[in-house]
This record gives C-alpha cells, sequence and structure tokens, in this order.
C-alpha cells in the first residue's frame, strides 16, 4: 500500500509507515486489502458460488420451498391417486369399473367382444407391497359362503360374471381382514336388461 504523506510503497498489512510514520486509517488498509491478489480470488470465489446455484441452495427459504413441494407431491399422491395401502380394482380396456363409495362396493361390468369366455374376466388389481396372499370368497345374495380359494400376488384372478342372482366376491389380504374389497361383476347385456 502507499504512504498519503511520502508516497512510498509499504506491505498491506502495515498499520505505519516505515518511511515517515505515517498512521494508516481502517479505510486505507481495507482498500489497500481489497485491491490485493487474495481479494480478487475471494471475488472469483463468490461469482464461482453463483454460477454453482450454492448462495440459492443454501438458502433457507430455498430449502423450505424444496420441503414444501416434496410433501405437497406426497399430499397428492396419497389423496388424488388413492391411499397406497388398500386393494384397488385398476381400469382395464376388457370392463368398466364403478365404485360405490357409500356401500364401498365395486361393480365390474365385462364389455360384451362376443368371446366365448365373455362372462370370466382377469381382474387387475393394485396390491400393495406388503401384501404376499390373496383370499377370494365367493358369496350368494344371501351372503352365504359358496367358494374359498388362496392366491399369491403373482397368480391372475378370474372372475365370473352374475347371470342371475347377485353373488359377489370378497377380496382380502391374508394377513389383514380389513384390507378387502366387494366386487360385483356383471355381464354388460345383463346390465343394460338385454339378457
Amino acid at each position: 500500500m502507499n504512504c498519503s504523506k511520502c508516497k512510498k510503497k509499504n506491505i498491506k498489512k502495515a498499520n505505519y509507515c516505515k518511511f515517515c510514520g505515517n498512521k494508516f486509517s481502517q479505510e486505507e488498509r481495507e482498500e489497500a486489502y481489497n485491491k490485493g491478489f487474495v481479494a480478487k480470488l475471494k471475488k472469483i470465489k463468490k461469482w464461482y458460488e453463483l454460477c454453482s446455484l450454492k448462495v440459492i441452495t443454501d438458502n433457507i427459504i430455498f430449502k423450505i420451498i424444496i420441503l414444501l413441494v416434496v410433501i405437497g407431491i406426497g399430499f397428492y399422491n396419497f389423496f388424488a391417486v388413492g391411499k397406497s395401502d388398500n386393494l384397488t380394482i385398476i381400469d382395464n380396456n376388457i370392463y368398466d369399473v364403478t365404485y360405490n363409495e357409500k356401500l364401498d362396493e365395486y361393480y365390474v361390468v365385462i364389455i360384451n367382444n362376443e368371446n366365448e369366455d365373455a362372462l370370466r374376466l382377469a381382474l387387475d388389481l393394485y396390491i400393495p407391497s406388503k401384501v404376499d396372499c390373496l383370499n377370494l370368497k365367493y358369496y350368494d345374495e344371501n351372503n352365504k359362503n359358496i367358494s374359498s380359494e388362496e392366491f399369491k400376488t403373482t397368480d391372475e384372478i378370474i372372475l365370473t360374471a352374475n347371470t342371475v342372482s347377485n353373488n359377489y366376491y370378497i377380496i382380502s389380504d391374508k394377513n389383514d381382514s380389513e384390507n378387502k374389497i366387494k366386487v360385483f361383476v356383471y355381464y354388460d347385456k345383463r346390465v343394460d336388461g338385454n339378457e
């Protein structure tokens, strides 16, 4: 740093001029420091941090916003897509699915494809990952159990449409009897009243 009194060069950390004894002010020392090599390195580092978005990502407001976005996506997936812990029937082009929330029942209508197996369908289910085995029970309209079967989650579940009565199926998690769905299966001509 140059002395303002005698104009001779001194080191940047000097408090006094080594030639004339002039005391350097705090402002003069800071100005000399900001003109040096270390100050230039600090400016380069600051620009690098801005370019690397470190200033933004280290900001507490940014972190809060990201946390709220993640929580929002979680709530959307839980409420809009459906509860991930429950069995659910997945839509398919072979059948139409309607869910009666009041009665907690599914109505599956097999679309008439003029196939000889038109009264039978392979049901597509969303099965939570914690479920390893399913029970399939078939009941008549008087709630009497007609048959029971056990399926692995990888097995195909075949259901038959009701042609005469209001028989129904109960599909449940073998280990959690509360995780179940009630399913009525109909052929589309029966629903239209043509059969």
